[in-house]
């Protein structure tokens, strides 16, 4: 059975292509720890259609993905050499983690300034009253 699964961040936008077909095709590669060991594996993977589209429209460079596919092999002829080259044909995406875009964006709202009103409520303080026994106050026992 040809089936995998990696986990791993984009190491840059993904590209598409669009054939006469119509058929739209999305590439991407991930960075993928080597687990055990130190050291990454830069995978390539391939996306057709509706997979394709997912992962074009919501993937951007930095965001972990967890893939599964089918491992491929295809050979080309570049220079007059033969060449081989390994990827992964996606047939599910799951999206983990966006790289701190999210956080950031949300950093960059701005709130509107308070007024002097808001930053007198917002400093007061509270005073207890001079009938309040001093001791309820305190978290423990002063016996």
């Amino acid at each position: 059975m040809n089936n995998c699964s990696f986990t791993g961040r984009l190491t840059k936008e993904p590209e598409t292509r669009t054939f006469d077909s119509g058929k739209k095709i999305a590439t991407f590669t991930l960075a993928v720890d080597k687990q055990g060991r130190k050291g990454t594996d830069f995978l390539n993977f391939v996306a057709w259609n509706k997979i394709g589209e997912t992962v074009l429209t919501y993937c951007k460079k930095g965001d972990m993905v967890g893939v599964t596919g089918s491992l491929e092999t295809r050979e080309y002829e570049k220079d007059g050499e033969k060449r081989r080259i390994y990827e992964i044909n996606v047939s599910s995406v799951s999206f983990l983690e966006r790289k701190k875009r999210d956080e950031e964006a949300e950093a960059q709202k701005e709130e509107p300034p308070l007024t002097p009103a808001e930053i007198d409520k917002a400093t007061e303080y509270y005073q207890p009253s001079i009938d309040e026994d001093d001791s309820a106050m305190l978290p423990f026992s002063i016996e």
